[in-house]
């Protein structure tokens, strides 16, 4: 009975051996397969930025880069959808840890070394508007010193008023969101207000006025590319698939339909 006994503890061990291999293989499949979904997992923030990006009143997030970057992450095999915030929150978001993208985004020299810059989604015409003609048109920007300038805190139209030596608080009246902007402009509060042409259109016939006839350009800089761009340290493969996505939306067709529905 002795080498039964013996035999049998012996094969009883020998499972054990392999059913503790066997399970530690498994968990090592499971950590390594839960640290990749961590790895590739994303974030991705914008403003509220009408056309481009905005909230519907029944709370759907939507326009054209919103539209065009859920197409982007659906082809590239991307889970992710596009979260909106105050531009100065997504921005010090997106330096904050790899995998977090952002748009849409000027390409400023200050802000070169602080992301990865994937692609193009637009050109932004960025232009100073006055309320019905109360400041004539400009031959230069630095010809706006002195008058007051509606602005939203961090964006490019700010930044770009920053770099030709306008101060906030004194020249600059800088906001959170766009739509403020226009009822200071109408209101009087402010001289001039800097805005991309589709947004302004969209915002003064979203408010009910005739944007042709109720703004008047007084100076526009030149065109800007406008970036989906990421966070420094995201996988290079996420960046080539967004790329390779962008390319089958510009070949097939999708790219220029959605220009034309919402710009």
């Amino acid at each position: 009975m002795l080498p039964d006994k013996a035999q049998t503890t012996s094969c009883s061990n020998g499972e054990g051996v392999v059913t503790s291999k066997f399970l530690q293989g498994l968990l090592l499949g499971l950590v390594l397969v839960c640290n990749g979904a961590r790895a590739t997992a994303l974030e991705v923030v914008t403003e509220d930025y009408p056309p481009f990006s905005m909230i519907q009143p029944d709370g759907r997030v939507t326009g054209f880069s919103v539209e065009l970057v859920r197409l982007l992450l659906a082809r590239a095999g991307l889970a992710a959808e596009p979260q909106i915030m105050p531009w100065a929150r997504a921005f010090a978001q997106a330096q904050g840890r790899p995998g977090v993208l952002i748009f849409s985004m000027g390409r400023l020299p200050e802000r070169e070394a602080l992301f990865e810059w994937v692609l193009t989604l637009f050109k932004t015409d960025l232009c100073l508007y006055s309320w019905r003609g109360r400041v004539r048109p400009l031959a230069k920007l630095e010809a706006a010193h002195g008058l007051q300038i509606a602005t939203v805190n961090g964006d490019s139209g700010e930044r770009i008023l920053l770099e030709h030596g306008f101060v906030v608080g004194q020249e600059l009246q800088s906001s959170a969101h766009y739509s403020h902007n226009l009822e200071k402009l109408k209101a009087g509060r402010v001289d001039l207000w800097i805005a991309n042409r589709a947004m302004a259109y969209h915002l003064a016939r979203q408010a009910g006025y005739a944007p042709r006839r109720d703004l008047a350009q007084v100076y526009c800089v030149p065109p800007n590319p406008v970036y989906l761009a990421a966070s420094l340290g995201t996988s290079p493969e996420i960046i080539a698939r967004l790329r390779a996505a962008f390319a089958t939306l510009q070949k097939d067709g999708t790219l220029a339909e959605l220009q034309r529905r919402w710009l």
